[in-house]
């Protein structure tokens, strides 16, 4: 083997070994030790990531199972296949939930016997679990975020507290230094914030919000992973009933939303963007810009971005109870896909159980220190 590979200049290993799946990369450490101490480098696991963010999209699912007390965990892939997630940090996803997902890296709440924070990696079985410290206050509730800082190279966690929707105090979380950091929460004042609605973009972390005493969820709150800074954008002119979503399109933070009209529904798609053009170059302008308005079958609840495809699910029970429903909308084309998901699934009542998350797999927490191995 050391003769065949003598053949083989050393760039060209390392382009094959990125394009290789995280279970064999995983295998072959134990190849060769210069293979192990590459593997593990953060040039190879953002390479190696770059080549599977443009080849294999899975979608997270959690869902509650017909006949079973217990919630469930899983992928989906593009053939609407379930896999099954080997060797799960929990034992019952019963009192957890999942904050989001950042390359590969998964943030789940455990909410249990213990009050913790897990940063999980599936492809590579290791988990880093965070100790959180317990409200005494009953009226205080948490609301998360979580995302990768590539300023940073870091991944960073961010726990708001708030009474009645309105932030009072929060703290960010550095895997890099394995500790927690308090952040100004003062110039929030005035909004509100719904936590279980976010996404990160390029470091940033959006979530949907308002204005106190107010109604309507009209303003996007962010906070910049790197800078530190807090920033308040106005969402794009909506109802207040209208069912909508923080989404990643494209790179960048977007809103789609299912309205409702006379007689039927739509779906529309605004994309936040900066205005390029030389008039602007000296002082910086983003405006929200509608990338899609189609006409839709029926109610539908936006989740997430899935390669080119917006991915919703029925508010309405359209099956048997036994097999999910899924929609897929082709922003491209403006053309609905109604899709049933693969056989290994099964939900309790209707689709709208089912909780959706974008995953790819990579090999962040590999090279990380005080992890557990499952």
């Amino acid at each position: 083997m050391e003769a065949d590979l003598a053949v083989l200049p050393h760039d060209m290993i390392i382009n094959i070994l990125e394009r290789l799946p995280v279970k064999s990369l995983i295998r072959f450490r134990c190849v060769r030790k210069d293979w192990e101490n590459l593997i593990k480098t953060p040039s190879f696991i953002r390479d190696q990531l770059h080549q599977s963010s443009h080849q294999n999209h899975l979608l997270l699912l959690k869902w509650h199972g017909t006949g079973s007390a217990q919630m469930q965990v899983g992928f989906l892939d593009r053939d609407m296949q379930v896999l099954e997630v080997q060797k799960s940090p929990l034992a019952n996803w019963n009192f957890a939930w999942i904050v989001g997902s950042s390359n590969g890296l998964l943030c789940v709440v455990e909410n249990g016997v213990s009050y913790a924070l897990l940063l999980w990696n599936p492809a590579i079985r290791k988990v880093r679990k965070v100790r959180l410290e317990t409200n005494t206050d009953y009226a205080i509730a948490d609301f998360f975020g979580f995302g990768f800082s590539p300023n940073d190279n870091d991944y960073k966690i961010v726990r708001i507290e708030v009474r009645d929707y309105v932030p009072e105090r929060m703290k960010v979380y550095s895997l890099n230094s394995g500790s927690w950091k308090e952040v100004e929460v003062a110039n929030l004042e005035g909004l509100r914030v719904r936590g279980s609605r976010n996404v990160t973009v390029n470091g940033v972390v959006f979530w949907i919000g308002g204005k106190q005493g107010g109604n309507d969820y009209d303003q996007i709150l962010s906070y910049d992973l790197s800078k530190e800074e807090f920033t308040v954008i106005p969402m794009p002119i909506l109802n207040s009933y209208d069912e909508k979503r923080l989404i990643v399109y494209e790179n960048k933070v977007a809103v789609v939303a299912c309205i409702k009209g006379e007689d039927k529904y739509s779906i529309h798609l605004w994309v936040r963007e900066e205005d390029t053009r030389e008039s602007r170059q000296d002082c910086k302008k983003w405006s929200w810009t509608e990338r899609c308005s189609c006409p839709c079958p029926s109610k539908l609840k936006p989740v997430t971005m899935w390669k080119n495809e917006i991915v919703f699910l029925p508010f309405d029970t359209e099956n048997d109870g036994q097999t999910p429903i899924l929609y897929l909308l082709n922003i491209t084309a403006g053309v609905f896909k109604k899709l049933a998901v693969g056989s290994k699934l099964a939900v309790g009542s209707n689709s709208y159980n089912i909780e959706l998350f974008n995953y790819v797999e990579g090999l962040a927490l590999l090279a990380h220190d005080s992890v557990e191995k499952l």
